[in-house]
């Protein structure tokens, strides 16, 4: 029987400057852990009279990440975030997913603090918090997500 549990799913990142070595993130919020927006790849155009054409357009994937408020993982955000008001510049981070259910390993590309969450929100219990990566191409032979075999 194929598996699809994502228990076992890893991402570990590296921001120069605050974790060079990488670090893994851990405790994933209840039911999402993260997600990569899902992207157009070109840009295609047909013509009056039926022709079509078509142009490769790189673009920058969109990610979400979300921990439990109590997650030891949250001070990389914070690390990451202040590091880069203390340098006055944004750092860019690189990552690995690896997904053992399906072999698939995700190398991420120059990625970028977008969304930043200062605080969990204060309910009745402390909820997630959610921090936002995009991941960018740098040229076309290294897109903003590589999959591979793990």
């Amino acid at each position: 029987m194929a598996s699809i549990t994502s228990a076992n799913a890893v991402l570990t990142l590296t921001i120069p400057g605050v974790y060079p070595t990488g670090i893994q993130i851990q405790q994933f919020a209840v039911d999402d852990a993260f997600v990569a927006e899902a992207i157009d790849t070109a840009e295609i155009q047909v013509g009056v009279d039926g022709y079509s054409a078509a142009g490769l357009t790189p673009r920058e994937v969109p990610m979400s990440i979300f921990l439990l408020a109590s997650s030891p993982s949250v001070v990389v955000f914070d690390n990451w975030n202040g590091a880069e008001w203390t340098t006055g510049d944004k750092i860019a981070a690189y990552g690995v997913i690896i997904h053992p259910s399906v072999g698939k390993k995700y190398a991420l590309n120059q990625g970028f603090l977008h969304r930043w969450q200062p605080m969990a929100e204060t309910r009745r219990v402390l909820q997630r918090r959610e921090y936002r990566v995009t991941w960018t191409p740098n040229g076309l032979n290294s897109p903003a997500i590589q999959v591979a075999p793990a």
